[in-house]
């Protein structure tokens, strides 16, 4: 039985050379439109824009706090603030809308509550 030993290298500009010429880059560039349903698996070949928000309020991201994003400025690792439920900070779940007033939601792992009953 023969075998196929591939001891012979070639060096690496060598090698990029052959690569390149092998390679068609205007197929692999172009572009073509298809149905939506065939896109599973595909790169779109440019950024693709909702003419309207989904749902159109903002959302929780995440179960965590909701709060003014500018409350946080001053946390530091070793330093953290302290706010008061309801005026400072709301609960919220995972896809609720931020109350009013509130940009930015603190996710519950990072939150350390004093009073857990509430």
């Amino acid at each position: 039985m023969s075998r196929n030993i591939y001891l012979k290298t070639i060096p690496v500009s060598q090698a990029l050379y052959v690569m390149k010429q092998a390679v068609n880059r205007d197929s692999l560039l172009k572009s073509e439109r298809i149905p939506a349903e065939e896109c599973a698996g595909r790169v779109t070949a440019a950024p693709v824009y909702a003419r309207y928000s989904s749902p159109t309020f903002h959302s929780a991201a995440m179960d965590g706090y909701a709060l003014r994003a500018e409350t946080t400025f001053a946390a530091r690792e070793g330093s953290p603030i302290s706010l008061t439920k309801g005026s400072q900070c709301i609960a919220v779940n995972t896809g609720n809308p931020l109350p009013e007033g509130m940009d930015a939601v603190v996710m519950i792992e990072h939150v350390l509550c004093e009073d857990e009953t509430s």
